[in-house]
């Protein structure tokens, strides 16, 4: 990925490989959380693209998308009326 987002100037380039699985770590304020709403198209990038598989995020639809990608949280936020 190098891409530009009106709010963040990300230069950000890396690969996975199929089958693999990848962790975004670093501090708060670091673009963890735009990387990951980019990914997703919450937000689409201004300049540049992000491709899976050689293939841009942004001609694929937000669906098919986001049932091909993972996402795991490591904050914890109880549910009201939840057994622990």
């Amino acid at each position: 990925m190098n891409i530009c987002f009106n709010f963040a100037n990300l230069q950000v380039s890396f690969k996975v490989p199929g089958g693999r699985k990848v962790a975004i770590v670093g501090p708060t304020g670091s673009g963890k959380s735009t990387i990951s709403r980019l990914l997703f198209r919450f937000y689409d990038v201004q300049f540049g693209n992000i491709t899976i598989d050689g293939q841009n995020i942004a001609k694929v639809t937000q669906s098919s998308l986001r049932k091909a990608i993972g996402n795991a949280l490591n904050s914890f936020v109880p549910c009201q009326n939840a057994q622990l």
